[in-house]
């Protein structure tokens, strides 16, 4: 039997900075569809130049892409970026991604409140790693000590 080819997702970016940027050029140089948006034009420009789409909102990047990467300076703009009839939280029934990823440096209150935005919207929100506070974190385990074999035995 012959193998079929994949479809490879289309992946969106909501934010085109300096990681959004490096991001999509990385996915498009794969073969990728990547689809993307930032306020700034000149963002918008540079992914077009690169062999991406730009959009014109977050919403038409939710509905259009497989998975979504939110790339944007912090977890407040990211929670605004989700809000409103054009938010990326506000596409269509049936149009929802398969997974959002917000790469955002990330306040973990900012995470979990966009985290529930995601759950109550029916989509799933992923963090790249979760950040627990600093007070939270425990020491590494030590590995166990080897004992020595006794003498005269």
């Amino acid at each position: 039997m012959a193998k079929r080819a994949k479809k490879k997702p289309i992946i969106g970016f909501i934010g085109l900075g300096l990681m959004g940027q490096a991001f999509s050029k990385n996915l498009i140089e794969d073969g990728h569809r990547v689809i993307g948006t930032d306020p700034e034009r000149k963002a918008a420009a540079k992914l077009k130049k690169i062999g991406g789409e730009p959009f014109a909102t977050p919403r038409e990047v939710a509905e259009e892409a497989d998975y979504v990467f939110i790339s944007v300076p912090n977890s407040k703009i990211s929670i605004q970026a989700s809000k409103g009839k054009d938010g990326f939280l506000a596409f269509d029934k049936g149009k929802a991604p398969a997974l959002i990823c917000d790469t955002t440096t990330a306040n973990p209150e900012d995470t979990r409140r966009l985290a529930a935005m995601c759950k109550k919207k029916r989509g799933r929100l992923h963090r790249r790693l979760y950040q627990r506070p600093q007070r939270e974190r425990r020491e590494p385990r030590r590995p166990p000590r080897r004992r020595r074999p006794r003498a005269g035995l």
